[in-house]
């Protein structure tokens, strides 16, 4: 299946849900996607992995130097991932103490607000 991206704004935040397989063209099309983003000054990025049931390698270190791009400039990078393929690739590479990532979006707006607590999933 190919990688379909929606992108959207959403509280100030840029919002992508990433639907199908985050393989190494897939990573490629998120990294522009990203990478338009910050040209418009976006540094708050949310991206829901509710309907992905792959992220690869690749994928992952995208993600991860986008963390640290958006650190420099003083913006975050959050992720919604329920249980799953997902969660569990996430769950060995302990990308939670790097990344925040929330079981649902309610919970990502929730604890964003300062009136929750982030759920660690397993």
């Amino acid at each position: 299946m190919e990688l379909l991206l929606e992108t959207a704004k959403r509280k100030n935040h840029t919002f992508f849900k990433v639907i199908g397989e985050l393989n190494y063209d897939g990573a490629l099309r998120l990294k522009k996607a990203f990478g338009d983003a910050l040209a418009l000054g976006e540094i708050f990025i949310i991206i829901d992995f509710t309907k992905c049931r792959t992220v690869t390698s690749f994928a992952l270190s995208i993600l991860l130097r986008l963390n640290d791009t958006l650190k420099e400039k003083k913006g975050t990078l959050r992720f919604i991932c329920p249980s799953g393929n997902v969660s569990e690739v996430f769950d060995v590479v302990d990308v939670q103490n790097i990344i925040p990532v929330f079981a649902t979006e309610d919970e990502l707006w929730h604890f964003s607000t300062g009136t929750g607590s982030l759920t660690i999933l397993p």
